[in-house]
């Protein structure tokens, strides 16, 4: 009979948001092993290992194959870990400035109570406004739309900066 610090296999992958059969396959794949099986054959997992789980769910979230976080997770040399692990949190950090803008971008709309639907976000157009003050560039009048898109990519990281 397990102890009541170990969780079934059904438990477990509910309280990590997961399923049965993604712990199983991690097992399988030397990734990550559960704490016991039962005489019945029943697997369990302790409450310790939901952090190792969350970061292997996380790096496969990021796109890493199963043979990336297996090379991840068998690293005993700090030194080389963090070596790998810098470019990962520089592209978790892109990606969270990545979401961040487009989180403006929606509050935005929001407020502004704008339609997603037909809304080109990411699509650099020119367009002629009246003369008043607005957002403008340091580029010349006649720039082009790539140049357009870079100015206005930089002027909305420093709007979420802000």
């Amino acid at each position: 009979m397990p102890t009541k610090k170990l969780l079934s296999i059904s438990e477990f992958a509910k309280i990590a948001q997961t399923t049965r059969r993604t712990l199983i396959f991690y097992d399988q794949k030397d990734i990550f092993k559960l704490a016991k099986i039962a005489e019945n054959g029943y697997r369990y997992y302790s409450y310790g290992q939901l952090y190792q789980i969350g970061f292997i769910l996380g790096l496969r979230d990021l796109g890493l194959s199963v043979e990336e976080i297996k090379d991840y997770l068998s690293d005993d040399s700090s030194d080389a870990l963090n070596k790998k692990l810098s470019p990962l949190r520089q592209k978790i950090e892109q990606r969270i400035q990545n979401l961040q803008q487009i989180l403006t971008i929606l509050r935005q709309k929001e407020s502004h109570n704008t339609q997603l639907r037909n809304t080109d976000f990411y699509v650099a157009k020119k367009c002629f406004l009246p003369k008043r003050e607005f957002w403008c560039s340091d580029f010349k009048a006649d720039c082009s739309e790539e140049e357009i898109a870079r100015a206005y990519s930089d002027s909305i990281k420093k709007l979420v900066q802000a």
